[in-house]
């Protein structure tokens, strides 16, 4: 499962679209998110099956998920969870859950087991459970209730996705929610892999006034309110693990809803500059208003720049890239200056930072990269001194090592490598003297 940020999530809710399940594989969403996992009035649970009054084609009527719909998805890198909620819980629903949180972990981890899935999403949607009491405090413990599910959960299925979709208000301390989710994540650690948070529905944080709509039209949408409330959010749970949820359509949400253009360049723009290199990325609610997929590419065309780096003809590297989120312009800068630079650029991605590896006039290997995290200058240094590397550069990231291959004058694969814990180390991995043209790396599991 790859669970990187920035993510490009999407919930899939119902029939209304006339690309299916199986189709979002093509598109560029990096999660899908079925709804719902709802109780069945026998006191189990089932996915929300497909009627002729509505409901999910996502799952057959016996609440299940087509497993080649599953495995399409899945083959396609795209991690897909079930939803636990939503509107449809009322408080009675959750409140009776909560008198038996292992039995409740019990039937989420067999549904998401049986039919293959990635992990789960809490939709908690009962204010009751933190306010709802004669004293404020709610009429069961709905804070201790997700911690106990949460790392219930995170017990019974190891290894798996556990992400969680509250309310921005739920994280604020001058709100009426008790701070309720920062609690919760004081008490699950590392146990809930991101937060779908949403804004919309959710005046004032969605960027809609209080008290709208009091009049005909759709409501104003401040999106300034959106990335302050996102950046103060942030300081609680980390920007890689919050998702701005926002919804796809105007008619998907009451409040909140930008058009594309203005979300990408208004809300993703501002949170990436904020944020750069950490930024979690984007929930969509829901999938029936993206009907071509123009949607999910908009979004994660947003979410992500293009590079290009080039040998200049005064023997420097040269970087040019493309970045939507703040208007689309080609921008240009130079990461070296000596003219030094010979041959075989390779390039690698080590989460912010990005890095780039050459082959200078002295048959050495070199090394120049840029970090965001500490004020984004270019740093330079080298990686061989024995000036014996000739051409095909090829990298490789593995954990937190960086890897680079190259053949060396005397015909063999050579092989330089950096270890967080020590430092950079090279070996020689061939001695026959037959190496030519084409490294190419692989990393196996």
């Amino acid at each position: 499962m790859n669970t990187t940020p920035p993510r490009n999530v999407i919930y899939y809710n119902n029939a209304a679209n006339p690309i299916s399940l199986a189709g979002i594989a093509s598109l560029a969403y990096t999660d899908v998110i079925l709804g719902f996992l709802l109780p069945d009035g026998n006191g189990n649970l089932t996915g929300q099956a497909y009627n002729s009054a509505g409901g999910n084609d996502a799952f057959d009527p016996n609440g299940n998920p087509d497993p080649n719909d599953i495995m399409a998805l899945q083959n396609a890198g795209k991690n897909v969870l079930i939803s636990l909620g939503g509107a449809t819980f009322t408080t009675d629903d959750w409140q009776q859950y909560a008198k038996d949180v292992s039995g409740l972990v019990q039937k989420v981890a067999g549904y998401v087991t049986s039919n293959n899935l990635n992990g789960v999403d809490i939709d908690y949607e009962d204010d009751n459970g933190f306010t709802g009491g004669p004293d404020g405090t709610g009429v069961y413990d709905g804070i201790q209730f997700l911690i106990d599910l949460t790392n219930g959960l995170a017990r019974e299925l190891p290894g798996y996705i556990i992400t969680h979709a509250p309310a921005p208000g739920y994280f604020n301390a001058s709100d009426i929610y008790h701070n309720a989710y920062t609690q919760i994540l004081a008490k699950t650690g590392n146990n809930i892999s991101w937060f779908n948070c949403q804004y919309y529905n959710n005046p004032p944080y969605d960027g809609t006034p209080v008290g709208w709509p009091l009049k005909d039209g759709p409501p104003p949408v401040n999106p300034a309110d959106k990335v302050s409330s996102y950046s103060t959010i942030a300081e609680t749970t980390t920007a890689p693990k919050l998702l701005i949820g926002t919804p796809v359509g105007a008619g998907a949400a009451g409040s909140g809803y930008l058009p594309l253009d203005q979300f990408t360049s208004q809300v993703i723009g501002p949170l990436r500059q904020q944020h750069p290199g950490t930024f979690g990325g984007v929930m969509g609610w829901e999938f029936s208003y993206d009907q071509d997929g123009t949607w999910a590419d908009g979004v994660g065309l947003a979410l992500h720049q293009q590079h290009v780096f080039y040998v200049g003809r005064d023997g420097n590297v040269y970087h040019a890239y493309w970045d939507p989120a703040n208007g689309g312009p080609v921008n240009h800068d130079q990461w070296t200056s000596d003219g030094q630079v010979g041959t075989e650029l390779a390039t690698l991605l080590a989460g912010a930072q990005q890095h780039v590896f050459y082959v200078g006039r002295d048959g050495n290997v070199h090394h120049a990269y840029w970090d965001p995290a500490n004020g984004g200058p270019v740093n330079h240094e080298l990686w061989t001194s024995d000036g014996q590397a000739v051409s095909n550069l090829a990298t490789l990231l593995a954990g937190g090592q960086q890897h680079v291959f190259y053949v060396a004058a005397d015909g063999n694969v050579h092989h330089a490598y950096w270890d967080p814990a020590s430092g950079i180390h090279a070996d020689q991995w061939t001695s026959d003297g037959q190496a030519g043209t084409e490294l190419a790396t692989l990393l196996s599991g």
